[in-house]
C-alpha cells in the first residue's frame, strides 16, 4: 500500500490533472529548504523544486487559494518533482 505522499506525487506525474504551484512566503521567511507547493487534488507536496513538462499559465486570481496565495502556475500538463519522483 503506497502512502499519502507517494499517492500526491503520482497525481503530480499525471497528466490531465489540474497542478497548482506557488511559493509559501512563510516558508522563504523561515529558511524552509522546501518552500515551494504543488496542489494536487489529493493534497500538497512541499519540495525544492519542480518541472512542467509542457504548457502552463502564470495565474493572478481576485479569489485566493484556499492557502491565501494570490498568485500561481497553473497547468494539466506532467510536474516532475526531483527527488520525489523516485516515489512513484
Amino acid at each position: 500500500m503506497s502512502s499519502p505522499l507517494e499517492e500526491r506525487v503520482k497525481l503530480a506525474a499525471t497528466e490531465g490533472r489540474i497542478k497548482r504551484l506557488h511559493v509559501d512566503q512563510q516558508l522563504i521567511r523561515k529558511r524552509d529548504p522546501n518552500p515551494l507547493t504543488v496542489q494536487t487534488s489529493a493534497g500538497s507536496i512541499k519540495c525544492a523544486e519542480a518541472h512542467i513538462d509542457g504548457p502552463s499559465k502564470l495565474v493572478y486570481g481576485d479569489k485566493p487559494l484556499s492557502c491565501g496565495a494570490r498568485v500561481w502556475i497553473e497547468t494539466t500538463s506532467t510536474v516532475t518533482l526531483p527527488g520525489l519522483s523516485d516515489l512513484t
